[in-house]
Parts: C-alpha cells; sequence; structure tokens
C-alpha cells in the first residue's frame, strides 16, 4: 500500500502532531508499506534556522529513514501567518505526484487543519480522484476553535474547510471526546476512533539518566515531577507550581521539572514561581528530545498535566510507558487510559486537587502505579496494534471512495 501524509510543520517544537507523524511513518516504514510525507519548511519556535539547515536537520531524523520527504518552501514565519502559510512548493509536488499514475498514492492521510498545504492535499486529491481521509488533531474542538486567530479560522471554514470534510473518505479522531467534538461538523458514520500508538521504550539506559543529571544537576536526588509539553495557557503548567509550592512542607526533597518551549506562556508561569517563592525548586530545561526526553521520563516519579484540553495528550502515554504515575484533568482525552490503566488519578484542575493527588501518590506505591500503566500500554497502545488498525481503516476509505465518487469532484 502506499501512503501519502501531509502536515502543516514536522517541527519537533510544534507539539503532539510533528510527534506523531513521525512514530507513525516508523511503524508504516516497518510493516512495509510505501510511505510518503510532504510538508512546508515552516519552524515553530525560534531560533529560527536558516530554510537549507532546517530542512538538512529535519531530514536526517532517523523516524523519516524508509520514506520520500519532501520539505516545500513556505511563505509567512510570524504568527499567524505561521499557521496559514503559503507553500506554492507543496502544490506543484502534489499535483505533480498525485497526476502521474507511477507516483499516486493510494491514500492521502492529511494531519491538522487550517493551512494553505491540508487544504491543497485535500483539493488535489479530489481532483485526481485519490481517497483521502482528514485528521484534525483537535483543531475542530470548539475550545481550540476560539482560540489563537479564530477569525482566520472561521474565514478558512467557510471557504474550504467544510468542502474539505465533506469530500474526505472519513475524518481520523485520536479519542472518543475528539469524536464527540466532530459530531458538530460530521455525522458519526463519516468518523473513525483511532488512538496514536506509542514505542515501548528502554527504562534502563542509565547512561541517559547520568547526561540528564548531568546537565540539570539539581534533579539528582529528588522526587522529580515532570511537566513535559509547550509552555502554553492552554496546558495551564502554573498549577502543576502551585500545587509543588502546596507539596514542599511533607515533601521537601520534591523538584518540579518544566520541559518544553515557551509557547507564549512561559512569562506567566515564571511569574508564578516567583510569586510561591519556589525559585530554587524549579527547574525550566526548555525543549527536550531524544535520550534526554527519555531520560526525564524515565527519572520522573509522577507525570503531571493540568492542560485546559487536549484532544489526545501523548505526553500522557509517554509517561505510562515509561512507568511512570500520572496526574491529568478530565479534559485531557488520554484521562481513559490513566483510568482504565489504573496508572495515576484524574482530578479537576486546580493546585489544590493536583497536590493532594501527587501526595497521594508519592505516599503510596508509584512503582506499581507506574507498572500498571506500562502494561495497559504493552497490550492496548503499542504501534503494531494501532497500525494493524490503521490498515484496515485505510483499506475501507479506498473501498468507499472508490463506491461513491462522482466526475464532477475532477473539476473542483
Amino acid at each position: 500500500m502506499k501512503i501519502l501524509h501531509v502536515i502543516h510543520s514536522v517541527d519537533p517544537r510544534s507539539g503532539g502532531p510533528s510527534h506523531a507523524i513521525r512514530s507513525l511513518l516508523s511503524a508504516q516504514i516497518a510493516a512495509g508499506k510505501d510511505v510518503s510525507l510532504l510538508a512546508t519548511t515552516t519552524q515553530s519556535a525560534e531560533p529560527w534556522e536558516p530554510r537549507e539547515r532546517y530542512v538538512e536537520i529535519m531530514l536526517a531524523d532517523p523516524s523519516f529513514f524508509g520514506a520520500e520527504v519532501h520539505l516545500g518552501r513556505a511563505y509567512g514565519r510570524r504568527h499567524p501567518l505561521n499557521r496559514f502559510a503559503f507553500s506554492p512548493d507543496c502544490n506543484r509536488w502534489l499535483h505533480r505526484t498525485l497526476s502521474e499514475a507511477n507516483t499516486r498514492p493510494d491514500l492521502v492521510h492529511i494531519h491538522g487543519t487550517f493551512s494553505h498545504l491540508t487544504n491543497s492535499a485535500a483539493r488535489a486529491a479530489r481532483k485526481f480522484r485519490v481517497p483521502y481521509i482528514v485528521r484534525p488533531a483537535g483543531n475542530l474542538d470548539p475550545q481550540c476553535f476560539r482560540m489563537g486567530s479564530h477569525w482566520l479560522k472561521q474565514i478558512f471554514t467557510q471557504f474550504t474547510l467544510r468542502t474539505d470534510l465533506c469530500h474526505a473518505a472519513f475524518v481520523h479522531a485520536m479519542s472518543e471526546d475528539e469524536e464527540q467534538a466532530i459530531l458538530s461538523w460530521l455525522p458519526e458514520n463519516r468518523i473513525h476512533v483511532i488512538p496514536h500508538g506509542i514505542a515501548i521504550p528502554e527504562i534502563n539506559d542509565d547512561n541517559s539518566r547520568q547526561e540528564l543529571y548531568a546537565r540539570f544537576p539539581e534533579l539528582r536526588g529528588k522526587r522529580v515531577l515532570l511537566f513535559l509539553g509547550r509552555i502554553a495557557a492552554i496546558k495551564r503548567p502554573e498549577v502543576a507550581v502551585r500545587a509543588m509550592a502546596q507539596l514542599r512542607l511533607d515533601f521537601p526533597d520534591s523538584v518540579l521539572l518544566i520541559a518544553g518551549h515557551d509557547a507564549g506562556h512561559l512569562s506567566e508561569t515564571r511569574d508564578a514561581v516567583e510569586s510561591c517563592g519556589l525559585t530554587d525548586d524549579i527547574v525550566f530545561s526548555g525543549f527536550l528530545s531524544g535520550r534526554l526526553k527519555q531520560a526525564a521520563l524515565t527519572v520522573a516519579d509522577v507525570f503531571v498535566l493540568p492542560s485546559i484540553h487536549e484532544n489526545f495528550g501523548v505526553a500522557v502515554v509517554e509517561a505510562m510507558a515509561h512507568g511512570t504515575p500520572v496526574v491529568v484533568t478530565p479534559e485531557v482525552a488520554t484521562h481513559v487510559f490513566v483510568d482504565n490503566s489504573g496508572a495515576g488519578l484524574t482530578v479537576p484542575g486546580n493546585a489544590d486537587a493536583f497536590a493532594e493527588a501527587i501526595a497521594r501518590i508519592l505516599s503510596a506505591n508509584p512503582m506499581e502505579m507506574g507498572l500498571r500503566g506500562r502494561q495497559y500500554v504493552e497490550k492496548h497502545l503499542t504501534w503494531p496494534v494501532v497500525e494493524t488498525e490503521l490498515t484496515s481503516f485505510y483499506k475501507m476509505a479506498i473501498r468507499q471512495t472508490r463506491r461513491h465518487i462522482s466526475p464532477e469532484l475532477n473539476h473542483d
């Protein structure tokens, strides 16, 4: 099966979708699929790399080995244009690839909405009668829809997005919570829920842990609470900071590691640290990836995510896979995995509730709780399991499109 994945940006600093696409490509290549990837050169955060250097770094990512990858030049770096980046290069590549029988994929999997590229991919797929599915990545949730440049999203929806969704074979939701949000756009029989997969990590890599301790010696010998993700208002890292303030007396050996790049909320988070008098108890590591990210998840005693909304929350499942207990809000879609496995606690998104939940875990048996989470991921959320389900989904989408395709779509 030949699959083309399309995503606005593969900059790992952009969050969950860019990480998901890497793991998905690796799993499909391992399963023998013929995989291609199209993305723009849009970068998600400063410091900006020169375009040629950025492309070089992305193409050297081992996750993309074995796939044909094209990164097309995009115009518009600053917000909000970076979210709607115009890419004639990608548009030309799409038409060239989809118009030729020997390069045309069996299916196009579009990740995200509200960008020139994702709309171009849907239009090209319709023009050349290629089945396509759309994974909104949470963008259709009312809360996300209202955030950021909502007026641009409304224009985009009116002129392009509704058509793209209407003619998609299916819409791919990552969780039942996301499915509920999409129901206001499409009927239930057009939506298919398949979660994000996870590779089971090696958790006995002492070299990586020592590398993390060497870089952040404040963590050595401490109980580590971990917040891992973009430092954004929607993720509310300040709730974790205020919970930490309540835990100091009972757990004086604890430290909060905030790992992520600034997505517009770093100043407010630092203000919360200072107002709570926690300057010596909070470590800001910046964006972590690779071995350091794995080490942070391994050394953490508790993972915390007090988000207002997460259509999935891949970091939660990553923590579970590392055997780390989790405290999340009900607004994080993956809380169902936490609840089903007994891998942590789901509590209201305030400092009192988070402090109480963290204290309960630290005072009980966090290793046993973490083991339950890892076993749950091994059984239900590994990439071989998810990839098999996706393959069946793709075949269904291809059959659906061939059954209902009509000549007028060729003139979209």
